[in-house]
């Protein structure tokens, strides 16, 4: 189906365990140092020549790229249909492996957790998102989302 045939979610549309996938995302080696140079300027993210003194021996993008390639993978896919993704908390962010120059990214996100609100017209959701790298667990994290009801 595609993103203009998806229909808008509502938070009682929900169920645990449901999972949605998103699109695909390269980045070059040039598009990991300019994002790094403007928000996580360090030698193992701008400079491959002190990247190999690094832990990890090359240049690697920063994980913070990383995280935001995730929203943007998801956004893009538009998961709700046209219901936004409103963040409220971000959790449990772990780094599993660096991320590398010309990998394809995907992010996965299930759905773990329903909360009710006592607030008319809102429902809570908590997902669990992991993005890949060329098929590789680099990032998970949980988001907890504010949800319109019908």
């Amino acid at each position: 189906m595609s993103n203009t045939e998806k229909k808008d979610l509502f938070w009682e549309d929900l169920k645990i365990g449901q999972t949605y996938t998103s699109g695909t995302l390269t980045l070059d080696k040039d598009e990991m140092i300019a994002y790094a140079k403007i928000f996580d300027p360090q030698p193992m993210h701008i400079d491959e020549e002190k990247a190999k003194d690094s832990f990890f021996g090359r240049l690697i993008g920063s994980g913070w790229h990383a995280l935001s390639s995730t929203i943007r993978l998801m956004a893009e896919s538009k998961p709700f249909g046209e219901t936004p993704l409103v963040g409220m908390e971000v959790d449990k962010i772990r780094f599993m492996a660096p991320l590398l120059p010309d990998v394809t990214l995907r992010a996965k996100m299930e759905i773990v957790e329903l909360k009710e609100s006592k607030k008319p017209g809102r429902g809570y959701v908590r997902v669990h998102v992991t993005t890949t790298a060329d098929d590789k667990p680099i990032v998970s994290q949980e988001w907890f989302m504010l949800m319109p009801t019908r």
